[in-house]
């Protein structure tokens, strides 16, 4: 099958066929919706992710199936995409159910839940509404041009009449919350009488494990905790800010709570008890989601196109939510630095071209990267002006030439076997003159200098 897609160098954009370049496939292409179900005249949202599985990714493509007796589209929005350069933009067919969008960037993003694009459907129609993609790919950051795309994953929606929705399994994207033995149980016992208030509940949550982090992926946002014998309601909610607010206990008691698939932002789970006695104290969990990428940015290179050796790159950006954890700088494909200053004067580079690749990374694992290629010109030839053709047995030999102002050259004395005899180093001046004393007692013979 025939395949195009965007490719983005410095500033081309390529189109070209998949099968012609071996591909390193990683990444996945998903969709992502907190609704599962629905009813006759529901809107629903749907994002277009992807996860690019560790490697750099700055093109994709594909066509979403949908069913048009089911679901009609409301708007197709890209303004936050990753993707700036549309080859393809999102279009719809309203006849074939088809929504087609090609798309790419001059930086390169990594991340486990990059945003492409939204659709919002109306629901029209009743039965399962399944979307897919067709003549999916992405396209490797790396330069190659390589499809890395694995898999996709389709969405299934169930609609089964007004106000009478009935629940499916969301497909979505990989969705560890649910794994085994972490979804919420109910709790069924006649509760034991207590003494005192109950103490705060012990929360866990198995997709952001670490209340201190920041996290790149999307899920089902499963909270559990374990329910003591006196309990007899459990009031749970999330918000933005902590709240000291006893909220409506739950109908049922069980030992956690699914609370969907969470938007970005910071979060705070709250989980109150209560026993014969009353409501406790309350417990906070905080979990932190970005899954936007830093902003796109270009980096500048000082005395690029000189034969100064080690020149000075600037780069910088900003990350609208988490903030950006560090910079990677990678010289022909080598990693020389990790920092967080947003200058650096490289190590010596020899002459030639070269690749330079500055990675911003943010504090959830996003990362956005910009490459681009410099180059050392040779430092000229020095000069040898003048050089002793003889001197007496013994006798130390001198020579001076020209060469490049405030510099160094190397002297190096060999004899006619080829054999060296002399290594020395001789400064230049700012007047572009040098000269050195042979200082070695030279045997009868022939010399090279």
């Amino acid at each position: 099958m025939n395949k195009k897609i965007l490719f983005i160098g410095a500033v081309v954009v390529v189109a070209f066929s998949f099968h012609a370049i071996p591909a390193a496939h990683a990444a996945t292409m998903s969709f992502v919706s907190s609704e599962s179900s629905a009813s006759i005249g529901d809107t629903i949202d749907v994002s277009v992710r992807v996860d690019s599985d560790g490697q750099t990714v700055n093109a994709a493509q594909g066509t979403i199936q949908y069913p048009v007796d089911i679901l009609q589209v409301v708007s197709v929005d890209d303004s936050n995409s990753i993707f700036n350069v549309w080859a393809t933009p999102p279009s719809v067919n309203t006849s074939t159910g088809a929504i087609s969008f090609l798309g790419g960037s001059t930086n390169s993003f990594s991340g486990t839940s990059l945003y492409v694009l939204d659709v919002t459907f109306v629901v029209k129609g009743t039965g399962t509404a399944t979307l897919d993609f067709t003549n999916a790919g992405v396209t490797a950051g790396d330069g190659t041009g390589a499809d890395i795309l694995d898999g996709t994953t389709p969405l299934s929606i169930n609609v089964n009449g007004a106000g009478t929705p009935s629940a499916v399994p969301v497909p979505g994207l990989p969705n560890t919350g649910t794994a085994s033995g972490t979804i919420p149980q109910p709790v069924t016992r006649v509760a034991v009488p207590a003494a005192g208030l109950p103490a705060a509940p012990v929360l866990t949550v198995p997709l952001y494990p670490d209340p201190t982090r920041w996290y790149n992926q999307l899920g089902d946002t499963i909270v559990l905790w374990n329910v003591p014998t006196d309990i007899t309601q459990v009031s749970a909610s999330i918000n933005h800010t902590e709240s000291n607010v006893i909220g409506t206990p739950e109908a049922t008691l069980s030992n956690g709570q699914d609370f969907g698939i969470l938007q970005d932002g910071i979060w705070y789970v709250t989980v109150r008890f209560r026993n014969n006695v009353g409501w406790g104290p309350p417990a906070y969990y905080k979990i932190s989601i970005d899954t936007g990428v830093p902003l796109p940015f270009t980096t500048q290179i000082e005395n690029a196109g000189t034969d100064d050796p080690s020149p000075t790159i600037q780069f910088e950006t900003s990350d609208n939510l988490s903030g950006i954890a560090d910079y990677t700088i990678a010289v022909d494909g080598t990693v020389i630095a990790t920092t967080t200053s947003t200058t650096m004067t490289l190590p010596p580079q020899s002459p030639g071209t070269h690749t330079l690749v500055v990675t911003a990374i943010d504090l959830a694992g996003n990362s956005v990267q910009d490459s681009t290629t410099f180059q050392i010109l040779p430092l000229p030839t020095p000069q040898i002006t003048f050089v002793e053709p003889s001197v007496i047995q013994g006798a130390f030999a001198f020579a001076s030439g020209n060469g490049t102002p405030s510099s160094s050259v190397e002297v190096v004395v060999v004899d006619a076997s080829n054999r060296e005899v002399f290594d020395g180093t001789a400064p230049v001046d700012s007047d572009g003159n040098w000269d050195i004393a042979v200082k070695v007692p030279l045997a009868i013979g022939k010399y090279f200098l």
